[in-house]
């Protein structure tokens, strides 16, 4: 990690909204795992073996289920042999409920060599209806986080510690998560799911169709314009 400090020490051309991306030092460690991942010829495996930072996260696995569930629907219908992906649900399903926290009573990301959780409510907890996953305590949090911001879903909790509404996942509103929120939340006709959309669609009207956003002030934040925000309002919050 070293060089990769000493490589920050550099002239860098401030950027308009330099106030409200994330700061310079969040870069080094995703670049080093970039790198890791380059030097193992982007083998699974071979990553696996080789790097420090093994966490399972509820986004991921949710998103993982979801996908499996959607290819064996299309395999069957296709007439496509799916038995290796109807063996893959019930271990991605073991894995979700092996996210489950009960000190927070919501799913979190773990370390996977410790199995320690991070204590952490993020937007990804939320994902559990998108991959067909449902806990009566998950639409608690849901209308919690609903009710504590004028935007929803912030990345991170909003009474979180190391909450910051323009840092990436540390609190920002992503309109492409709650896309993907809100689509299992129909799936379950959750009543939430009007809220989510409502919001998200009052935020990108008012604001553009920034990378995310402050989930308080719907302030722009990361990129200025961003193609899943703008399919995010085509695909379900314009309507």
């Amino acid at each position: 990690m070293a060089d990769f400090y000493a490589a920050r020490d550099r002239t860098v051309t401030p950027l308009p909204w330099k106030n409200i991306a994330p700061p310079f030092t969040d870069y080094d460690p995703y670049v080093w795992l970039l790198q890791i991942g380059r030097d193992a010829n982007w083998d699974d495996s071979a990553i696996a073996d080789n790097t420090p930072f093994k966490v399972a996260d509820p986004l991921m696995i949710f998103i993982t289920l979801r996908a499996v569930r959607d290819l064996l629907v299309l395999s069957e219908a296709f007439n496509q042999d799916a038995t290796q992906l109807a063996e893959y649900i019930p271990v991605l399903e073991a894995g979700a409920e092996s996210l489950w926290n009960p000190k927070i009573q919501a799913y979190d990301s773990r370390d996977v060599e410790t199995g320690e959780f991070a204590g952490s409510l993020s937007c990804g907890s939320y994902l559990c209806w998108y991959a067909g996953v449902h806990r009566p305590e998950m639409r608690a949090q849901l209308q919690n986080a609903l009710a504590g911001t004028k935007y929803p879903v912030a990345s991170y909790d909003t009474h979180g510690e190391a909450f910051d509404p323009h840092r990436y996942w540390r609190g920002p509103t992503w309109p492409c998560v709650n896309l993907l929120i809100g689509v299992g939340s129909a799936d379950l006709d959750l009543p939430e799911e009007a809220k989510l959309r409502a919001g998200i669609r009052e935020l990108v009207a008012e604001n553009g169709f920034s990378e995310c956003f402050g989930p308080k002030s719907g302030s722009p934040a990361g990129g200025k314009a961003f193609s899943w925000t703008a399919a995010t309002w085509l695909r379900w919050a314009r309507h």
